[in-house]
């Protein structure tokens, strides 16, 4: 499984806009925009460096003691790059350390949404079901 799902496409939409729109409906928020290439971070596990990058977090399970949930987190991300009408467009899950400490580190530390297999299954599915109506809006093909 590769660590993130990537999409090179060309549009002639507004595929900032777009996305802007998108990530209110389904809940994500804006990390920043990072046109200079600064490094952007969400907390000390995670960093990245991208133009535009959206992210939403939930805990593994919501019944877990109060400060266990805050550290088993998965983290989706979704990244998109727009120059004139080439868009380039990234999606992965990553695992807070508390989760992967929780699976003996069995997992990678990101995960890509296509392909089979059971690892991380229904995290994969949901955050699939999240980013596919975004790809459908920029009239590009859903991930399975």
């Amino acid at each position: 499984m590769l660590p993130k799902t990537v999409r090179d496409f060309e549009t002639n939409l507004d595929a900032l806009a777009v996305s802007a729109t998108w990530a209110q409906s389904h809940r994500f928020s804006l990390i920043g925009t990072a046109a200079d290439g600064t490094r952007q971070y969400v907390n000390d596990e995670i960093d990245v460096d991208f133009d535009r990058l959206w992210y939403a977090g939930f805990p593994l399970a919501r019944t877990l003691f109060f400060g266990l949930a805050k550290r088993i987190k998965t983290y989706r991300f979704v990244s998109i790059q727009q120059a004139g009408s080439s868009v380039h467009f990234e999606t992965w899950l990553q695992f807070g350390r508390g989760y992967r400490r929780l699976t003996l580190h069995t997992l990678p530390p990101t995960m890509g949404l296509e392909g089979g297999g059971l690892r991380q299954k229904l995290e994969r599915w949901e955050t699939r079901g999240r980013v596919n109506p975004l790809l459908v809006d920029l009239g590009q093909p859903v991930i399975r």
